[in-house]
């Protein structure tokens, strides 16, 4: 997308050799601020992808580093975020992507590192204004205005402050540009009246428009809409025939359709920040920082290019909401010794609802309305009678869900009615020595972060049957005969099987934070003693040491990071039992190697009966002599495992176990002239689960066949990194860095059957593997200071374990070998280039500049299958695999 800029902001792509980083190979996408401002790029993110291996979504534009799903983490000024960086553009002075060569003081790296710097102050005062908009060369209707001011703070230091304020017309297209529309007139057509009744008449068989309102005005009234009625409307003769009724979007030709590249999703956005640094004692140094950031606007519109046509306006609004503060304290007590100290506090909340709603949860008992503005389309379908037409939806939150003969379906224009809130806080401390003994460096350290995650998900589409609207009332427990005339009023009963929750209450107005497991399961006239569940509060502690010194040309970086990763509270003691099960250790005897905490299958589950196998709590089965066996085996003996009752649902539960990983960096760096160097490095790194996988004791407790749980056990997924690199001055205007890297990850998080379960349920669990090969090049030419152009490529070859169940029982159905097998990454792109090029005119000429990005990527792996040119609707997957898996690519 073009842009017309009246001032840009620019940080440009390099990558250069950094002596002070010796000992750290560096791919970096940013190196500094240049004099030049042409580029047009206004997020971190933008900036981020430009460097090797660093692939940016253009829907959504989240970051993948290398080929695993995930993305980088940001670090603002030493502080890992929860979330992106919410920063004015402005209050950026630099940005470094690094996707190997991690120093040991940062973990949760496995998906690499953005490292960001805030201005500091100036020593004058000074700011720029600055505005920019797209309305003139897209679609798309983007406009910034941005102020930033900075300056001295007398002797003790400087400040700066920015801010930013910005609309998109369409945030997010559908379709992309040239995707196709109906034209206003056959909008105006499809949106008064969905369907079309198809008459028959001297033999001529044609559809008109259904007189949709007029009909809903007879059903309003109780009564059907006459066959006699439509005629006198349709002006149709006595002898011409009704035959039934189809979608109105099925009478349209090509001339009701357009292209067009917007779909006019709006979003807004402010962001603020500041930074204060100071120096009040000789050799004390002070950083304090902020930021607040607000968007606003459409989440998502309709999801499907038919539910576009029909509801339009139908979809998703949301909002964002972030702040952070934080300090940093840096002491030197000697010239050869100091210490740093950071802490830090950042908060973030998103709430998405239903577009005409607003983010208070009480309007959900709205959402299901039939006479909401929002339903319009469904108020305009009907359904042939006995000498008319009747209503297809009659009362509040009917347009949910039919059915006909072949099972569920969803009109068109049916209503969206979900409602998620989701909150996150992070509280972040760190300290370290810092010694330096001639040319070595040692720093010694710890940090700790605690985290706090509140999640609220509602179906509230049923929730206005309950509503005394004198449309009638559904029947429920806990609600009145007339029903109820305000949200707070619904009861445990109607909310619970429609919401999802933790950290806040079954009715998600207020914020809990703490669980009784018994209680929560202990009924008393259908409403549990205690219904609320603790939030999810991991907790991440580590120390590390990393040494670097120099012998001759020889750089050497040595380090090591301790890391232990706590979910925090309760989870399954068992994996495989959500229940306390009968264990091997209550019978009379025992095979040998069968230990006390094995669960006991029994003949159809009943307790007294011999046991026909034992199960250990890693899943592995064994027979009743002892020996290993298979699932089917068990089966085969009609073996179950057997609840105990005389033990509270809590003995099945246990406090969430904490995992530590050692993770050793070595970085090596060899400069063989003042023109060449190379480096080689090796890090061990770690990617903590993300906090939307979680399960509850609600969860675990209430699986069903169609549940997906979080393994109790599931730890950070781990990561080794290699990469052997050179970097070239080829001329005082050319600079040229090469590098290949290798991946091996394990413990990755994949979805997988939990075999011999209590109930019967999946698990995500650290189950995967991948590896990755490939090499990265990147180019810079600066052959003066109105000139300067990068070039980053990446080749990379990646593979993984991660298929799920169902694909592979596809594979099995076909045919094909379904033990741990490695496929092509289904996040593997083979190819990826950016290119930056970014001119200026001489001062005297007003400093005019130009700057171009381009970016290109090969499409990403999916498996493709043989057309056999018979697909019916029901049809299973029958046909075979055209290749190998994963062998065919996206365009």
């Amino acid at each position: 997308m073009l842009r017309l800029a009246l001032v840009s902001v620019l940080l440009i792509a390099a990558s250069s050799v950094r002596a002070q980083e010796a000992p750290v190979a560096d791919t970096s996408a940013i190196e500094e601020r240049h004099a030049f401002d042409a580029l047009p790029l206004r997020t971190v993110a933008e900036v981020a992808a430009l460097a090797p291996g660093v692939r940016r979504d253009l829907a959504t534009g989240a970051l993948t580093v290398r080929s695993r799903a995930g993305g980088p983490v940001f670090v603002v000024d030493g502080v890992r975020q929860l979330e992106g960086t919410g920063l004015p553009f402005d209050a950026v002075a630099t940005v470094r992507t690094r996707t190997e060569g991690i120093p040991a003081r940062l973990g949760h790296a496995a998906g690499g590192l953005v490292l960001v710097e805030t201005e500091a102050g100036a020593e004058a005062f000074g700011g720029r204004l600055e505005a920019f908009s797209s309305r003139l060369t897209d679609a798309f209707d983007r406009d910034l205005g941005a102020l930033s001011v900075r300056g001295p703070l007398g002797s003790l230091g400087g400040f700066s402050l920015s801010a930013e304020v910005g609309r998109a017309g369409d945030a997010t297209p559908i379709g992309g540009p040239g995707a196709l529309f109906l034209t206003d007139d056959a909008q105006a057509v499809l949106s008064a009246s969905p369907q079309s009744v198809v008459v028959s008449e001297d033999g001529v068989r044609r559809t008109l428009a259904f007189p949709a309102a007029a009909a809903r005005a007879a059903f309003d009234a109780d009564r059907l809409y006459t066959d006699a009625e439509l005629r006198a409307a349709l002006s149709l003769s006595p002898d011409a025939q009704i035959q039934g009724l189809v979608s109105t979007l099925s009478t349209f030709t090509e001339d009701d359709y357009q292209r067009r590249s917007a779909s006019d999703e709006s979003l807004d956005d402010l962001r603020l920040a500041g930074t204060v640094r100071l120096e009040p004692l000789v050799g004390l140094r002070l950083l304090l920082g902020g930021r607040l950031d607000r968007q606003s606007g459409d989440a998502t519109g309709p999801i499907t290019q038919t539910q576009l046509r029909f509801s339009p306006d139908s979809g998703y609004d949301g909002e964002v909401s972030g702040q952070a503060a934080w300090l940093q304290a840096e002491h030197d007590l000697t010239p050869s010794v100091a210490y740093r100290l950071s802490a830090s506090v950042e908060s973030g909340e998103q709430v998405t609802y239903p577009a005409g709603y607003s983010s208070d949860v009480s309007d959900a008992l709205g959402f299901g309305d039939l006479d909401s503005p929002q339903a319009a389309t469904l108020r305009g379908y009907a359904q042939r009678s006995s000498g008319g037409f009747q209503p297809f939806f009659r009362t509040d939150s009917q347009g949910i869900g039919l059915r006909d003969d072949i099972g569920t379906f969803f009109l068109p224009g049916t209503q969206v009615g979900t409602f998620q809130r989701r909150q996150q806080v992070s509280t972040q401390l760190s300290g370290a020595l810092v010694v330096r003994l001639g040319g070595a460096r040692l720093e010694l350290g710890a940090d700790a972060e605690r985290q706090s995650h509140r999640s609220y998900r509602l179906n509230g589409t049923p929730l206005a049957a309950y509503f005394a609207d004198g449309e009638g009332v559904r029947s429920a427990g806990g609600i009145p005969p007339e029903g109820v005339r305000a949200y707070d009023e619904l009861s445990y009963q109607v909310l619970r099987p429609l919401a999802s929750y933790y950290g806040y209450t079954f009715d998600g107005l207020a914020e809990a934070d703490e669980e009784s497991i018994d209680d929560l399961f202990t009924f008393v006239d259908g409403v549990p003693v205690s219904t609320d569940i603790a939030p999810f509060q991991p907790t991440t502690i580590a120390g590390f040491a990393e040494g670097t010194g120099r012998i001759g040309p020889l750089a050497v970086r040595v380090g090591l990071r301790v890391e232990t990763y706590d979910r925090g509270g309760e989870t399954l003691a068992d994996a495989f039992a959500n229940r306390p099960v009968v264990r091997a250790g209550s019978l009379g005897s025992r095979p040998p190697g069968i230990g006390e905490d094995f669960a006991v299958y029994f003949p159809g589950g009943v307790v007294g009966a011999s046991p026909v196998g034992f199960r250990d709590l890693d899943g592995q089965l064994f027979g009743a002599n002892g020996m290993p066996i298979t699932a089917a085996d068990v089966q085969a003996l009609n073996g179950f495992q057997a609840i105990d009752f005389n033990q509270p649902i809590s003995a099945a539960f246990t406090s969430s176990p904490s995992h530590t990983s050692i993770q050793p960096r070595l970085g090596l760096r060899l400069d063989v002239s003042e023109a060449l160097a190379i480096s080689a490095s090796y890090d061990r790194l770690t990617r903590r689960p993300p906090p939307e996988l979680h399960s509850t004791v609600a969860d675990y407790v209430q699986a069903t066949g169609s549940s997906r749980l979080i393994d109790p056990r599931l730890r950070p997924e781990q990561i080794d990194a290699f990469r052997l690199g050179a970097d070239a001055r080829l001329s005082p205007a050319l600079a040229l860095t090469v590098g290949a890297f290798h991946r091996r990850g394990d413990d990755e998080i994949v979805f997988r059957n939990a075999e011999g379960a209590l109930s019967s349920y999946s698990l995500i669990t650290n189950a995967g593997a991948s590896r990755e090969t490939g090499a990265d090049f990147a180019l810079a030419w600066t052959p003066s200071s109105a000139v300067h152009a990068t070039t980053g490529y990446t080749l990379s070859v990646s593979e993984s374990t991660d298929a799920d169940p169902t694909t592979l029982g596809v594979l099995a159905f076909l045919g094909e070998e379904t033990d741990v097998f490695y496929a092509p990454s289904e996040n593997g792109s083979r190819h990826e280039i950016d290119a930056t090029v970014a001119l200026r005119a001489p001062d005297r000429f007003g400093g005019f500049g130009l700057g171009l990005v381009l970016s290109a990527q090969s499409g990403l792996p999916y498996t493709a299958l043989v057309n056999t040119g018979n697909f019916r609707a029901g049809d299973s997957f029958t046909s075979a695999a055209d290749g190998e898996l994963n062998s065919a690519r996206l365009p």
